[in-house]
């Protein structure tokens, strides 16, 4: 994304910023009278907007990316959904690594994923 920041130095005039909101949240810091309780309200401003995780959930992988969960399911790994291209090995990381206590890996036996030895 793209913002026009007005009366700003020409230079800066277009930005581009990955995280708006963490943008805003800076900005915002001025507000307060120091920094470290700017930081505690935000802190605790987010802890209240962003929702829990339910105890058992379906998602894609894209979803899932950022967050970890005690098990996860990975269905199908086969050569089709999991072809050996760089942009899918990376795609695999992200799926592989959400599971922090147990990960379960429904391989095809005809048709396996090149990224796995089955």
């Amino acid at each position: 994304m793209v913002y026009a920041l007005r009366g700003s130095d020409p230079a800066f005039r277009e930005i581009e910023i990955d995280h708006f909101s963490e943008y805003w949240d800076a900005v915002h810091l001025g507000r307060f009278d120091d920094v470290e309780a700017g930081l505690a309200e935000l802190t605790n401003r987010r802890t209240f907007v962003r929702p829990q995780l339910p105890a058992k959930a379906i998602s894609n992988i894209h979803k899932a990316k950022g967050l970890e969960c005690g098990n996860v399911i990975l269905m199908p790994v086969d050569a089709k959904t999991f072809p050996d291209k760089h942009d899918v090995r990376c795609l695999l990381y992200v799926a592989l690594s959400r599971a922090k206590d147990g990960l379960t890996i429904v391989a095809s036996k005809a048709n396996p994923s090149p990224l796995l030895r089955v």
